[in-house]
């Protein structure tokens, strides 16, 4: 840009040659004083007010306690450069209401007044939740139009996410709310072409009223094109194209959306603005810095840079990126698409801002299931750790040579198992991709097509067959899909003693089954007698089968407590934990759940000390492996919570209780698992014994909590 002297120069030349109309020479004079002033850079608009205050009369003012119409101004709400608008309240007699009161300048030309009019007309038309409603219009006694609106109580968009701060989901529902809208109006034709924050209010219970379509224009305007006033648009907001003075569209107020949305969610505009010129020019070439290279930078919004660059980086970045690209073909197609795009974030699904591949819908599969996919991939974990410490075993164990080369050819065997296995299951997941539209494969899908995929493979031996089918019966139960599977399951483990054995490890995975589905259905007794005729088969093999060994072991805890057999539910989980000890290979987390068993059997029977002893290395256990923030933390908070309850100190089990109910809303915002409201009943009952009906939750930090013990 030049300097001030050159300019000056400049605007000489150009009067003296003519070269310009005066309208528009005053207009490029008042564009670049308005350089000088520090709001000029966020709305060009009020620039516009001047220039039509010095051509023309200035504009009429209303004063308070003035009529017009049935309506009493009470106070000025703001100005622009179309008109002014007024708080007002409907004094007929009828009923009370207070109004936003929208009067256009005196001094406006009759093409501008036609506008207006216009306005009253569009506005008319516009009916969504998330608009300001239009709800009379007339004229004064001087023949002046208005227009009365719906009186929103709220804050600008921005003004309202430093007042409130909320978090990155709850930002970006109000931007998705805010495409509901300027969608609704791109469905009736309507274009804003005047986003920006001051033109967004959110009300105090988070709703979102989209206002002033006083520049709008029908897309099907056949007398002019569609091209932008200079004067009507915030050039903060503008897109390149409303910029460069071209032909705008819908993709022009995604653009001014996506500038919005940038800022809310990162606290930076998009475009580097140390001045106007260099704003611009960022933006017609498409100039983004990436937010993880921010990190040294200046934000212009400091109250909103608060969600980590981490949360952003990745898709939600990508989809912001697209929206704001300098070339309106290479934007989302419509508003719909950026709103779509956000909500599929949101729910951990594919976005369209993002090169689709297997790896990725994959991954966010897993995300959306996290419950369902990992109870699957923790039970092909443990079938692949089991070849693993079978193959460790058999290297370890050197007491007989007939025993080491039988154990090596298990864990040769267990380990190609183990890779068939995970063959077959990559297969079924390489199925899963979504097919086009919004069809959203899910876990018991993939379980589905597994089962099929199985029953048609020819190629598989009856180890390799049964062993999968335990798996895919496991998922199925963890993922409470449990009605008429006793029948089957019972068919399945015939089956395989016929096909193999009643000694084989797989058919005694199905046997495993069996016992624990009955025990989900409270058929304790069975469950046990099942569980304790595996234990007897797993303890007179050689080489042994620890690790299912100790499954049945644990297992079996919970059906003997539920059975009233305390004393040897205990024993069965002293015995686990001694096999624990006697190997380094086991999974940290089977240790850890065996000893959460142990500690409930000692806090049942009152002995304290050694439910302390076991509290102390779980709590060891959980810093170890920062769990601090999982479900392994809500399920110690609840053992803790029943530790001081058997205690009878009531006030310390509620706050362990609320601490547990406080961490499992934050791990599941939306859908809560089943046993969540064992928790709340659970916190329900001691409210109760306390006498403390009215207490409500408060949440203290589980890792002060950690490191204060």
């Amino acid at each position: 840009g030049l300097d001030k002297t050159k300019q000056a120069a400049k605007l000489a030349e150009i009067k003296q040659q003519n070269l310009l109309s005066a309208p528009q020479f005053d207009l490029l004079q008042s564009m670049l004083h308005a350089d000088d002033k520090t709001d000029f850079a966020t709305n060009i608009q009020q620039v516009s007010t001047e220039i039509v205050d010095n051509v023309g009369n200035n504009a009429i003012k209303f004063n308070k306690n003035q009529q017009i119409g049935i309506y009493k101004i009470i106070k000025p709400l703001g100005e622009g450069g179309m008109g002014s608008v007024y708080l007002a309240v409907r004094n007929d007699g009828a009923f009370e209401q207070k109004v936003a009161l929208k009067l256009p300048h005196s001094n406006f030309n009759p093409q501008m007044l036609q506008r207006f009019e216009k306005e009253r007309q569009i506005l008319a038309q516009l009916t969504h939740n998330n608009i300001a409603h239009l709800l009379d219009g007339g004229t004064t006694e001087n023949n002046q139009p208005f227009l009365v609106m719906e009186y929103i109580q709220g804050q600008d968009i921005e003004q309202y996410c430093i007042k409130k701060l909320p978090n990155l989901q709850q930002r970006i529902d109000l931007i998705i709310q805010t495409c509901a809208a300027v969608s609704f109006a791109h469905q009736k034709l309507v274009l804003h072409r005047d986003l920006k924050p001051n033109n967004i209010l959110v009300t105090d219970n988070g709703q979102v009223k989209l206002l002033d379509f006083g520049i709008a224009k029908l897309l099907d305007d056949t007398n002019a094109e569609n091209k932008t006033a200079t004067q009507i648009m915030t050039r903060n907001y503008a897109s390149p194209e409303q910029i460069q003075g071209k032909a705008v569209g819908t993709q022009s107020d995604l653009f001014s959306l996506a500038v919005i949305a940038y800022e809310i969610i990162t606290g930076f505009h998009p475009f580097k603005s140390d001045n106007p010129h260099e704003r611009e020019q960022h933006l017609v070439s498409g100039t983004i810095t990436k937010i993880t290279k921010r990190v040294n930078e200046k934000p212009q919004f400091p109250q909103l840079a608060t969600i980590p660059a981490n949360k952003i980086a990745g898709d939600l970045e990508n989809i912001l990126l697209k929206a704001l690209q300098a070339n309106p073909e290479e934007r989302y197609q419509s508003v719909k698409e950026f709103a779509d795009d956000l909500n599929n974030f949101c729910n951990n699904r594919p976005v369209k801002a993002r090169k689709p591949s297997f790896t990725y819908t994959f991954a966010k599969l897993i995300q959306r299931h996290k419950i369902a996919s990992m109870a699957i991939l923790l039970t092909i974990a443990t079938l692949i750790t089991s070849s693993i410490y079978s193959y460790q075993k058999a290297q370890e164990t050197q007491i007989q040579k007939d025993i080491a080369i039988k154990q090596k050819e298990l864990a040769q065997q267990e380990s190609s198992k183990a890779t068939k296995i995970s063959q077959f299951m990559q297969e079924i997941f390489k199925k899963a991709r979504p097919a086009e539209g919004d069809k959203e494969v899910t876990a018991e899908d993939l379980l589905n097509q597994a089962m099929l995929d199985l029953k048609a493979d020819k190629q598989l031996d009856a180890a390799n067959r049964y062993q999968l089918l335990s798996i895919l019966l496991e998922s199925y139960i963890k993922l409470n899909n449990i009605d008429n599977l006793e029948i089957g399951l019972q068919d399945s483990y015939k089956n395989c003693t016929k096909a193999l054995s009643s000694q084989h490890r797989s058919c005694l995975m199905l046997r495993r089954l069996e016992a624990f589905l009955l025990h989900l259905k409270r058929k304790n007794q069975q469950a046990v007698d099942i569980y304790q005729q595996v234990e007897d088969i797993l303890r007179q093999q050689s080489p042994k089968n620890d690790d299912l060994l100790t499954l049945i072991l644990i297992e079996q805890y919970s059906a003997l407590i539920n059975n009233d057999n305390k004393t040897l539910a205990r024993q069965k989980v002293e015995q686990a934990l001694q096999i624990y000890q006697q190997h380094k290979n086991f999974n940290p987390k089977e240790i850890n759940d065996a000893r959460i068993n142990l500690t409930y059997s000692y806090i049942f029977s009152e002995e304290f000390d050694k439910a302390d002893k076991y509290i102390r290395e779980i709590a060891q256990y959980l810093q170890e492996y920062q769990l601090e923030n999982t479900l392994n933390m809500a399920s110690f908070l609840h053992l803790q919570a029943v530790y001081y309850s058997v205690k009878h100190e009531a006030q310390r089990s509620i706050a362990f209780r609320e601490q547990a109910i406080q961490l499992m809303e934050k791990l599941y915002p939306n859908k809560k698992p089943d046993y969540y409201g064992f928790y709340l009943k659970g916190i329900a009952k001691a409210y109760f014994r306390a006498g403390d009906l009215d207490r409500k939750f408060s949440l203290q930090n589980p890792r002060k909590m950690l490191s204060d013990m």
